[in-house]
């Protein structure tokens, strides 16, 4: 019985860490940089390493490249948040 019980935890286990691992990489980047003379402002959502919240950011510039974004509050907060 207490086997049964062990293997499932174990899975369990198994099935949070990749999870969790599946999310770090995005949480782990930087927001994308804007470039460009355009004054077209663009923002997201991203995970602040130094205060391990998720955060607004803007830039301006035609293009943004790089880095990864959330549309929303609720979604960075989601992934990122709870791995941090």
């Amino acid at each position: 019985m207490h086997l049964k019980i062990f293997a499932v935890l174990c899975f369990l286990s198994v099935l949070i860490f990749a999870a969790n691992a599946e999310t770090s990489d995005n949480c782990s980047q930087p927001h994308p940089k804007g470039f460009g003379p355009c004054r077209m402002l663009s923002y997201g959502f991203w995970l602040n390493p130094d205060t391990k919240a998720c955060e607004q950011w803007m830039e301006g510039g035609c293009e943004v490249q790089g880095g990864h974004s959330y549309e929303t509050l609720e979604k960075c907060k989601n992934e990122c948040e709870v791995t941090a």
